[in-house]
């Protein structure tokens, strides 16, 4: 049986999230997903929250067969947690690690 490829976004928000809530938030998350891809591809996104570097940045674990569907949902999304926010995919890579190389936190420094 062969393994699924993945790809790793590095999502970008337009304003801070509450991190403490993450639960909460990545239920909203996938919500709005499966709303705007569809129940039959999400399936083949799937998309999954790997971590959050800061309030307004997190990395997107999603399949491959899936990488266009999910950048596009995540630029249609318009309203999360009750106001209006706007989502960017800033990068996209096979692993984590080169995904977050050179990729400055707000405080300054390399986030991993």
């Amino acid at each position: 049986m062969m393994r699924k490829k993945s790809r790793y976004l590095l999502v970008e928000t337009s304003r801070e999230t509450n991190i403490e809530s993450v639960s909460n938030l990545e239920r909203e998350f996938y919500r709005k997903i499966r709303f705007l891809v569809g129940e039959m591809n999400y399936h083949r996104v799937n998309p999954r929250i790997m971590r959050f570097l800061d309030p307004k940045r997190l990395i997107l674990k999603v399949n491959f067969e899936g990488l266009e569907d999910s950048i596009l949902a995540l630029a249609l999304m318009k309203r999360f947690d009750n106001a209006d926010t706007a989502f960017w995919t800033l990068k996209s890579s096979g692993t984590i690690k080169a995904l977050v190389k050179k990729i400055p936190t707000l405080d300054g420094h390399n986030a991993l």
